[in-house]
Formats: structure tokens, C-alpha cells, sequence
């Protein structure tokens, strides 16, 4: 091998996969020295389009979050389109940490672990976050509080709302990659109270509180300057809290029960319904684009998570529906239901809350197991079988979140026990590409 031509070997390493080029750096220092070359840049660009599910892609970079990127035409592809919308984001994509990050969620449960509980809240979390080496959790003290993923500390506790605080988002620092130390700037907060607030995440200050539901805040999902809300009032509603005036935008009409969950994709929005109805919406103007019934068994939404064209959907019945369609083929969508499977717990038919990271789904139950699932891209073999199993305490997970700290795939929890659990898994050397 040492008497190949540096360009020969350059040649073969584009043929290579991901797994294979990350172990190629480590033979000798002159394939390493090859490696710091910029065009491995693109190198790892090609890879992770052609290993990586579009979706999953634009939600590692982050490009998701920009509603009006790129305008699809029919002559483009969905990959050129993709192209498209991750180089007119405004910083440099670091593509070999994106396929790292693809790769290391896998393994969440598979490599050693670590679990740190992060105690003070007085009485049970609705709601957590991860952002970076940061956690932020909410729940019926009326408080937010910030934690040191690490060390467990509270740095700060915000105060302000004047009933339980049922949910929170956090928004994307603008122009800052979603791998950096800190990616979020704003937390916005939905409460009891029947307001939601807006919170400078790093001064910990309440910037503005918004009011314009009659009933508590189930839900809220928030892009750049753009919060949807969804609350018991059987209504969502769209805000720009950028203006000078913030106020409502316009209202999402048409829901016939409690609004329990939102989400923010692009220039849609996906709400839920506590008996079972499912839409989507156009952020431009609030037009109905698609609408679909499930069947929830009288006993209502648990939970529901937006990826591109498809929706999840957490009944407390105990089963999970997926809905993939468009405003393109809301009539062709593909919609399936599957039921909750684990082991040794029985609870597993009561799922309490859902996330959605990469290629893997989250479900919490009612005793405090969490399990989680990697989805194939076939729906006929979704959910058939589990990936692992979390135990997070003995009471029920009301809310889950998965993401990368940077030293490897993390999964949290929180419930009504008042604790949050924070779940690292740790790469061993030869595993990590």
C-alpha cells in the first residue's frame, strides 16, 4: 500500500462507506494526513446523502428550521432540493460529525452508560429539553429550570407563570450549527395559566408573554420568529412574536377537541387532537391542507412528533399511528397503526410521551420504562421488534428527548417524580467511526 500513489488511494477512499473511511484514517499518518484534506469535506457530504434518510439529514443540520429556503419545482429532485437547502444555511456544516452523530444514536443502549439525575423540582416534569450539555425541564412548581447536563447542577430557575408550566420548546440560535456548545437562544414556555412566555435562555429573563388562549397550553413548537400554540380551547394559533406588536397571526380553525400537541416543519404545521384528529396546515396562510381521524379508543392523545411528511402519532390506548402524506398526496397517504411492544413490563400498553431523533423513537410508559425503537424505512416492519430498553424510575415518564452531547448519544427523561434522568452512552474506540 505504501508504494501507491497518493492519488490512487485518494480515489479508492471515495468508494469507500462512512464506517470504512473513519477506520481508513487510523492505518498509518500518511492516510491520516489525507484525510485533514478539504475536499474530504465533500467527501463525508456524499456519504451522509448516501447513507442518511433526507429527513433525518435536514434535522441534524438544522435546515428544517428555515421555512423558506428553497422553492421545489417538479424538475428538481428531493436530494438536489436538499442540496439546495443545507448550502443556503448561513454556517458550515461539519458533515463527518453529522454521519458520527447518525451513527453513534444507534447505539443508545448498546455501549457503556452513565446516568445522572437532576433533582428540585417540587412535584412532577411535564416537559424537558436537550440543548447541547444543557437540559431544561418544566413542571407543575410553575418553574423552567436550567441544568448542567454533566454535573447535575441548576443553573437557573425561571419564575414567572402562574399555574403549572405544561410544555416548552427551545429555538435554534440563528446562524449557529445544532452541534455547537450552545444551539439554543430562547425557550418558550406554554402553561396552566393560559399564556405563553418567551425566555432569553443564557440571562434567564422573561422577554415577553403572550395572551390569547382561554384555556391551559398543551403544546408549542416554535422556528425562527414563529411560535404555533395549541391549547384546550380546542384551538392552535400561529404568532409572530418578532413584530413590534406581537399578536396573534392568524388562528387554526376546524379542531372539535383539546389541541394536545404541535409541531413546526418547513412551512407546515402538523396538530393533533385529544380525540384523534390529525391536520396539516399551511404556515403561509393557515389553510387546511390534510386532514385524517384515528381512532384513539375514547382515552385520548399521549403525544405526536412531526418529521418531514410524516407524522406519529402516541394514543393512550397503546398504539402508535403513522401518517405519511403531503398536501401533494394527502389522499394517497400512508397511514398505519401498530401496537406498543417491549418486555417485562405492564405498563407497556400506556404510553405516556414520544420523541422522535435520527433513526430512532422514544416511547415512555406509565412505570418508567422507555422504549426505544429504530425505524427501517418499511413500514410493513416498523415497531416489530424493540432496540432497547430504558428504566428510568419507577413512576410514570411523562416527557423524553434524545440528542448528542458530543461525547455520544444521550437520552433523557422526566416524570412525576419530580426527577429528570439524563442517559449517556459512551463509544468504545474501535466502534466510533
Amino acid at each position: 500500500m505504501n508504494g501507491l500513489p497518493l492519488e490512487l488511494i485518494d480515489s479508492v477512499f471515495w468508494w469507500l462507506d462512512g464506517v470504512s473511511l473513519a477506520k481508513s484514517r487510523k492505518v498509518c499518518r500518511q492516510w491520516r494526513e489525507l484525510h485533514q484534506q478539504p475536499n474530504y469535506k465533500s467527501l463525508w457530504k456524499e456519504i451522509c446523502f448516501k447513507e442518511i434518510d433526507k429527513d433525518i439529514i435536514r434535522e441534524l443540520t438544522g435546515c428544517c428550521n428555515s421555512h423558506s429556503v428553497y422553492e421545489l419545482r417538479s424538475q428538481i429532485t428531493q436530494k438536489d432540493k436538499l442540496k439546495n437547502d443545507v448550502d443556503a444555511l448561513n454556517y458550515e456544516v461539519d458533515w463527518e460529525l453529522v454521519y458520527k452523530q447518525w451513527y453513534r444514536s444507534r447505539h443508545i443502549g448498546k455501549w457503556p452508560s452513565l446516568t445522572t439525575e437532576l433533582k428540585g423540582h417540587n412535584g412532577p416534569i411535564w416537559d424537558v429539553k436537550l440543548s447541547g450539555d444543557r437540559v431544561v425541564t418544566c413542571g407543575a412548581d410553575a418553574t423552567i429550570r436550567i441544568w448542567d447536563g454533566w454535573t447535575g447542577q441548576c443553573l437557573r430557575i425561571l419564575t414567572g407563570h402562574l399555574r403549572g408550566v405544561l410544555c416548552i420548546d427551545l429555538r435554534k440560535r440563528p446562524g449557529v450549527s445544532p452541534s455547537s456548545e450552545k444551539p439554543h437562544d430562547l425557550i418558550v414556555s406554554g402553561s396552566q395559566d393560559n399564556s405563553i412566555s418567551i425566555w432569553d435562555m443564557d440571562k434567564g429573563v422573561c422577554l415577553l408573554s403572550l395572551f390569547g388562549h382561554t384555556h391551559c397550553v398543551n403544546s408549542v413548537s416554535v422556528q425562527e420568529g414563529i411560535i404555533i400554540s395549541g391549547a384546550d380551547e380546542t384551538s392552535a394559533k400561529v404568532w409572530d412574536f418578532e413584530q413590534d406588536s406581537p399578536d396573534i397571526t392568524f388562528s387554526l380553525s376546524g379542531h372539535d377537541d383539546w389541541v394536545k400537541s404541535v409541531s413546526l416543519w418547513d412551512n407546515r404545521i402538523f396538530s393533533a387532537t385529544d380525540n384523534g384528529l390529525m391536520s396539516l396546515w399551511s404556515l403561509d396562510n393557515g389553510e387546511l391542507l390534510a386532514s385524517v381521524r384515528i381512532s384513539t379508543g375514547g382515552k385520548g392523545i399521549a403525544g405526536a412528533v412531526l418529521r418531514g411528511d410524516t407524522a406519529l402519532v402516541l394514543s393512550c390506548s397503546g398504539r402508535i399511528t403513522a401518517w405519511t402524506g403531503s398536501e401533494a398526496s394527502a389522499d394517497a397517504a400512508v397511514l398505519r397503526s401498530f401496537s406498543i411492544v417491549g418486555q417485562g413490563s405492564s405498563g407497556i400498553q400506556q404510553g405516556e410521551c414520544i420523541a422522535l431523533r435520527g433513526p430512532l423513537v422514544a416511547i415512555g410508559t406509565l412505570y418508567g420504562t422507555v422504549f426505544v425503537y429504530k425505524l427501517k424505512s418499511d413500514w410493513d416492519k416498523e415497531f416489530q421488534e424493540i432496540h432497547t430498553v430504558v428504566r428510568s424510575g419507577k413512576c410514570r415518564v411523562n416527557a423524553v428527548d434524545m440528542g448528542d452531547d458530543g461525547e455520544g448519544p444521550v437520552l433523557v427523561t422526566a416524570g412525576d417524580d419530580g426527577i429528570a434522568r439524563i442517559h449517556r452512552w459512551f463509544p468504545h474506540c474501535a466502534a466510533e467511526p
